[in-house]
């Protein structure tokens, strides 16, 4: 099993959000996801190096932070 594990910087008003973590397997998962702003997060699709994921709530004016965790 392969992880790897990042954060990514979310620009304000943002509710879509691409994470790329190369690792080259479409069936890869999220298993964490942590954004620093209160919202749902949830995947929308998976590639073989990137999936892309939603929030219920926008990223507010200051820009946000998620911190993430893909396995496969």
């Amino acid at each position: 099993m392969a992880t790897v594990t990042g954060s990514s910087t979310v620009g304000s008003g943002t509710s879509v959000h691409s994470i790329t973590h190369s690792l080259n397997n479409s069936a890869a998962i999220m298993t964490a996801a942590v954004p620093n702003w209160n919202t749902t997060v949830w995947v929308a699709s998976r590639a073989a190096n990137d999936l892309t994921v939603y929030f219920g709530t926008e990223v507010g004016s200051g820009g946000g932070l998620l911190d993430w965790r893909v396995q496969t």
